[in-house]
């Protein structure tokens, strides 16, 4: 873990090998009144990489939202700049989200990819493991449980596949929209 944790925070791991030479003596060339500016250059050598981040992972959901994947909203932009705020905003959030947990795991865990049998695996198992209960002794609650991921379904179809919007939905995006004081691009501008 402690290795993931080094690569996530410092994005020129893939450069060590430039740089062998320096860490076999790195006694040598970091030692005395200088040993303070490794510590200080990483530090700042963090931030174009964080701000890279930041503005591409705001730009997938920005499509996202444009192809009709997300709410509409994030697919706006901010009409002085003509740059995504609501995106940039809600990546924002979702990465205080990650921080706040505290738990460093959790976002590689949620970021890594995986080999195809393992999530194939995990989805049989689940099927499974929900199937057999209900096939071994049906109850109520679990047609209860049914009809909620049912509604996933439905949902999809009306906001996404249909494209229905509610009057009240229009309502709060014209709001946001306007406090926000973003607009429509042009390839969702009809």
């Amino acid at each position: 873990m402690a290795f993931y944790q080094c690569l996530w925070s410092f994005d020129g791991w893939n450069s060590l090998s430039q740089v062998t030479e320096e860490l076999k003596n790195s006694n040598e060339s970091g030692s005395g009144v200088w040993a303070w500016l490794v510590p200080l250059a990483v530090t700042l050598s963090l931030f174009g990489p964080a701000n890279v981040s930041f503005f591409s992972g705001s730009r997938v959901s920005y499509v996202a939202a444009r192809e009709g994947h997300l709410p509409q909203l994030l697919s706006m932009v901010y009409v002085r700049c003509l740059t995504p705020a609501p995106a940039l905003m809600f990546t924002a959030v979702m990465a205080l989200i990650l921080v706040i947990s505290g738990n460093f795991s959790t976002i590689v865990n949620f970021l890594r990819q995986v080999p195809i049998i393992i999530p194939a695996t995990m989805v049989l198992t689940s099927v499974y493991l929900v199937l057999a209960p209900i096939v071994a002794h049906p109850q109520p609650e679990f047609l209860y449980v049914f009809l909620f991921l049912l509604s996933g379904f439905l949902v999809y179809f009306l906001f996404v596949y249909f494209w229905y919007q509610p009057e009240c939905l229009q309502v709060v995006t014209l709001h946001l929209q306007l406090l926000m004081e973003v607009a429509p691009t042009m390839k969702n501008a009809d």
